[in-house]
Parts: C-alpha cells; sequence; structure tokens
C-alpha cells in the first residue's frame, strides 16, 4: 500500500508542486529551518515524510547522562542513528545519542523506555520505511520472524547488541516494524478482551439479580420482610 502510494504519478506531482512553493518561501526567509528542499532522486520520499510526520518523533525533556545536556525533540533526519534495545528488565528502550558527546558510547545516549520508546520506534520505522516494502522484502521479512520463532523472539535477537536503525538490514527494518505492529495489535486485543469479560461478568451479575426479583419465592419472602418491618408498636 506504501510503496502504491509513493510510486503514484499524485504524489510525485504533489512532492514537487510542495517542494515548489517551499523553495519560494525559503527564498524570501519565510520558509522552515527543518526543511530544506533538494530537487533530485528521492525527494519524492523526502516531501511525503515532511508532510505526514513532520520533523520530529518525539517532544520533551530528558538529560543526557554523560554531558547534563537537554534533549527536547527528537530529529526524524537524525533517527538512522537511534538504537533499539532491551534493557535490564527485559523492556524496549530507545538510545537516542548526544549531539554533544563524541564517540557515542552507551553511556552518552538520552534514553526512552517503555512504551514511549516503543511509541517512536514505530513512527521511526513508519518514517523511514515510508517507500513502502515489495513483495520480496515482506517475504524475507517474515522469513526473519519465521526464523526467530516469533515476533517477540525475533525483536529480542536482533536488538540483542543495540544496533543503530542504520545497521539494519532492510528485511530487518520491515521485520521489526510488523513486529512491533503486531504487539500493539495483539495488546490491544487483550485490553478488548478483558473489558469484554468485565461487561459478561456485570451482565450475569445482573441476569442472576433479576431473576431473584422476578421469584415468586422471592417476591413473597420480600413482601413478608417489609410487613414485619414496617408494624410499629401500638402507643396505646
Amino acid at each position: 500500500m506504501r510503496e502504491k502510494a509513493y510510486r503514484s504519478t499524485g504524489a510525485r506531482l504533489s512532492a514537487y508542486a510542495y517542494g515548489a512553493l517551499a523553495a519560494v518561501a525559503e527564498s524570501v526567509g519565510l520558509g522552515d529551518r527543518n526543511f530544506k528542499v533538494r530537487f533530485e532522486e528521492g525527494m519524492t520520499a523526502e516531501v511525503l515524510r515532511w508532510r505526514r510526520f513532520g520533523w520530529a518523533a518525539w517532544f520533551g525533556r530528558l538529560k543526557c547522562p554523560s554531558c547534563g545536556s537537554f534533549l527536547r525533540a527528537a530529529r526524524f533526519d537524525l533517527s538512522w542513528w537511534f538504537c533499539p534495545m532491551f534493557d535490564d528488565q527485559g523492556r524496549l528502550a530507545l538510545g537516542v545519542p548526544c549531539p554533544r558527546c563524541d564517540p557515542w558510547t552507551p553511556e552518552k545516549v538520552y534514553n526512552l523506555q517503555g512504551y514511549e520508546a516503543e511509541s517512536v520506534l514505530r513512527r521511526v520505522l513508519a518514517y523511514q520505511n515510508i517507500t513502502g516494502a515489495g513483495e520480496r522484502a515482506v517475504e524475507d521479512a517474515v522469513r526473519e520472524m519465521e526464523t526467530a520463532g516469533s515476533p517477540e523472539e525475533f525483536m529480542k535477537s536482533v536488538l540483542r547488541e543495540g544496533p543503530f536503525l542504520r545497521e539494519l538490514a532492510f528485511p530487518q527494518a520491515v521485520a521489526l516494524e510488523i513486529s512491533l505492529n503486531e504487539g500493539m495489535e495483539r495488546r490491544a486485543l487483550e485490553v478488548e478482551a478483558r473489558g469484554l469479560e468485565f461487561m459478561w461478568r456485570r451482565e450475569e451479575e445482573l441476569a442472576r439479580i433479576m431473576d431473584e426479583e422476578l421469584d415468586p419465592r422471592g417476591l413473597r419472602s420480600k413482601w413478608r420482610s417489609r410487613a414485619d418491618g414496617g408494624q410499629q408498636p401500638d402507643p396505646g
């Protein structure tokens, strides 16, 4: 689907029209400094990325454990240097190298963890793979996951060393995006199932109460208890 949309004539015309407008705006000093127009091969992908995702995958405030500088936005155009990994507790983490530290080491990265890391990584992979994957690439990605045993095991194996995203082969990047999406969909289904189970129990409880209310023996018992409780002693 992505590949078809990327290769469509409309996408190319839209990219060049948007690029031309951005170039005019830049020439008069009104352009966005986070977006530079380059009329060259691959421009369509760059414009589509910009229009769909903007320039940053994450906004917030993180402190570098090495130099103490603060990260306020994780840029998409630097995302090939992000390094996904699993922390000591088995949670997904995403390392964003500090631009002020050189060379980069595990101690010189901003760390996103848990759901936040997963959300940013999914956005980054969608940004990087915006051109889509052909049938061959998808087949290779599925084979990668099948060889590992499951999407979860594939993620653990490929992220064991905390590689930069640029070091992943394209089928691996596609497989990683598929694995993350499947994990999110599975959790969404589990939440939905728990919600349905809760509602089913409530309905069963309500049905039980209604059955007791409509049982003639239950009605007689309640009327008797109300009658007995309603008697008051004669004041005279």
